[in-house]
């Protein structure tokens, strides 16, 4: 039996965490989770983790402080940074810092979860997406059958211009 990939999650909002956690630990990943910085550094001394995911922005210990201390204890950790809050100094401080990444939480609109089915070029099977918050994961599904091969996109959230992000979307997807 293999081995699969511990996943430590650093986030001050509690559905961030669960989120991820859940989506993750449904990949098959096993998944720490911690609600602040200073718990995130306890457990770096107790465990070895394979990625950190962390949030930029947290109270009494921010997110480039945790990376600093990840790095003291766990130099090959493989980071991402997490954030609704990016600049080009926390870029290049991250990067200074080895992070792997940043993910954006936030694009303005309070986008939950989306869904949707591509139809792919050259391809008999329907691709099947799903994201949440700036998670993407993308797997080949069932053949398309008889009936039409159409582009579909569900969006879940809040307060969303769904005119916008459908036409972002068809934009985005090649004409054939």
């Amino acid at each position: 039996m293999s081995q699969s990939a511990r996943i430590l999650i650093v986030d001050d909002e509690a559905t961030i965490r669960l989120t991820l956690g859940t989506l993750l630990k449904r990949a098959g990943y096993e998944v720490t989770s911690a609600e602040n910085g200073h718990d995130a550094v306890e457990l770096l001394e107790q465990q070895r983790f394979d990625l950190l995911l962390v949030d930029l922005k947290m109270p009494e210990m921010d997110g480039m402080q945790v990376v600093a201390a990840a790095r003291q204890r766990q130099s090959d950790l493989a980071i991402i940074v997490l954030t609704g809050h990016g600049s080009l100094e926390t870029a290049v401080e991250g990067l200074h810092q080895g992070v792997f990444d940043y993910l954006l939480k936030t694009r303005g609109q309070d986008i939950f979860r989306m869904k949707g089915v591509l139809n792919v070029k050259g391809e008999d099977r329907r691709q099947v997406f799903h994201g949440v918050h700036m998670m993407f994961d993308a797997q080949p599904e069932r053949p398309w059958g008889s009936g039409p091969r159409v582009n579909n996109l569900v969006f879940i959230g809040r307060g969303l211009d769904r005119a916008e992000l459908e036409a972002g979307f068809e934009s985005a997807v090649a004409k054939s």
